[in-house]
Formats: structure tokens, C-alpha cells, sequence
């Protein structure tokens, strides 16, 4: 019970990161960007939710801190299914942080902090 418990956490956690990360059907125009552009997003997120079981619910809240910086590197002509385009090679950091709380039924609260942290490469 606690292994589906923790896992339905962690599902709620995270679903409301992965509605914003995925991509939309808009069209959009080339950028005209250069070495060395740079873009920081910062924001908070709070959420709510409760889900109903047989005889209890679970509910959470989600208080937290998102931050994403993106810097233009470099960038090259890569051949992409037989034609060459322009990439840009982007640098990404981002982190989101901050503080949740779980109930279960009569069970007492489970409180916590989190932090995350990703760093990568992104070509474009």
C-alpha cells in the first residue's frame, strides 16, 4: 500500500510539469537568433488536488519555484532526413524547488521539500 501510495505522489508531482513541457500544434516563424542570446524564465507554481478511494482520499498541495535560463552556443548545419537546416546549440538550466504536503484519509500528513535541478543541451 505505501509503494502505490508514494507512487500516486509522485505522479501528481509531476503531471502538472509534464502539461507545460510538452509541445503546442502553433506554427513557428525561424528565429533570428545569436551566440551568446540568452533567456531566463522564472515563475511559481501552486497546485491542489484530491483524488477519492474506496473509503478515503488523498489530497496534496504544491507550493513551488521554477526557473529555466537558455543560452544560444553555437550553431551548425546538421543534414535532417536529407536536407540541411540550421541548428542552434542551446545551453538549458533549470530547477524547480519547493514544499509539499500529502494527506491520506485519517493518516497523519506527510510534509517534504523538494529540489530539482537539469542542465543539458537542446539543439533547435
Amino acid at each position: 500500500m505505501k509503494i502505490k501510495m508514494l507512487s500516486i505522489m509522485v505522479a501528481m508531482l509531476f503531471l502538472p510539469l509534464v502539461a507545460v513541457a510538452l509541445p503546442s500544434d502553433a506554427q513557428l516563424e525561424k528565429p533570428n537568433w545569436g551566440v551568446g542570446d540568452y533567456w531566463v524564465y522564472s515563475g511559481s507554481y501552486s497546485g491542489t488536488a484530491s483524488m477519492a478511494f474506496e473509503n478515503s482520499t488523498l489530497q496534496s498541495n504544491i507550493d513551488s519555484t521554477v526557473s529555466l535560463r537558455v543560452d544560444v552556443k553555437d550553431i551548425e548545419v546538421k543534414n535532417i532526413d536529407g536536407s540541411y537546416m540550421g541548428c542552434y546549440i542551446t545551453g538549458v538550466t533549470s530547477s524547480i524547488s519547493g514544499d509539499y504536503t500529502y494527506k491520506f484519509g485519517n493518516q497523519p500528513p506527510l510534509h517534504g521539500r523538494f529540489e530539482f535541478s537539469v542542465n543539458g543541451t537542446s539543439w533547435f
